[in-house]
């Protein structure tokens, strides 16, 4: 690793930056430094405008990759190297707001209900039923979840930022009964063989037989259950402020996406609750 690519590993891990943006970033500016073929400290502004026209223009990147190396840059230069800030005047790209992909009331339970193991079940029913990121899921640990309270603790999620959502008293009589027979130690979705806790990818596995089980043509994945439960809950009378924070947006910006805002009516709705959730038989799916 040369002096100036630890320098930025340094400061990014300092500044507790995600170790996939990291890697992300420290990516983006190995690839300038091949595109000119020289120490990148030695290059200026100009170069660097040119180089995301030629990212653009030539290679077709996409505008989520520019808006990624435009910050990556910043860090770099600005932050890393010290150059003065008014001189990055690389204009961002700008992004096209696509409407997530979101499931009906129906789909839901079509796909909930494809599922005969008791563990993959009760992991489509939180996916749904609290809007976490399938990061969060695989993180929940058996102590996150306070019955008492009525919440789940979300710790050191996106952003290093803890939060807590709220618990349906349908989804925690659904996790009482997958502990009883599952009986995890530690992690709440643990791997059988191994231990720990499942991957993403297996998330994802599980929930594309489930879609597929279900019947399910249209283009979803894990996450658009949590765009199902943000929408859904607008739906059914939530207000935005509140999805904001269950979600864990840094901006409401972000959560206007859904819908507009509405009156705060006070309480979460039990959105398992209206559904008719059971396992398929056990010869069925998987």
């Amino acid at each position: 690793m040369t002096p100036l690519r630890k320098r930025m590993l340094e400061y990014m891990q300092l500044k507790h930056y995600s170790p996939r943006t990291i890697k992300s970033y420290l990516n983006v500016v190995a690839a300038y430094a091949r595109h000119i073929g020289k120490n990148p400290e030695l290059s200026d502004w100009e170069e660097v405008r040119y180089y995301l026209l030629y990212l653009l223009n030539d290679r077709h990147c996409s505008v989520s990759y520019l808006s990624q190396a435009n910050s990556a840059f910043k860090v770099f230069f600005v932050c890393v190297l010290g150059w003065p800030e008014a001189g990055h005047q690389v204009p961002r790209p700008r992004r096209t707001r696509i409407l997530p992909s979101v499931m009906s009331v129906d789909e839901v339970q079509r796909l909930i209900n494809s599922v005969a193991n008791v563990k993959h079940h009760t992991m489509l029913q939180v996916l749904y039923g609290t809007g976490l990121r399938v990061s969060e899921i695989v993180a929940l640990r058996i102590t996150d979840i306070d019955s008492d309270r009525g919440h789940i603790a979300v710790r050191q999620a996106k952003g290093f930022k803890d939060r807590y959502v709220p618990l349906s008293p349908t989804l925690l009589e659904q996790l009482r009964e997958y502990w009883r027979i599952c009986r995890p130690t530690e992690f709440l979705f643990e791997h059988e063989v191994f231990g720990g806790p499942l991957s993403v990818r297996t998330v994802q596995a599980i929930f594309q037989k489930a879609k597929q089980a279900a019947g399910i043509s249209k283009k979803v994945s894990p996450h658009s259950l949590r765009h199902s439960y943000a929408t859904h809950l607008l739906e059914a009378g939530a207000d935005l402020l509140s999805i904001r924070n269950q979600l864990g947006h840094s901006s409401i910006h972000t959560t206007t996406v859904y819908l507009h805002l509405k009156e705060d009516r006070g309480q979460t709705p039990d959105l398992l609750k209206n559904l008719d959730l059971k396992c398929a038989p056990d010869e069925a799916h998987f």
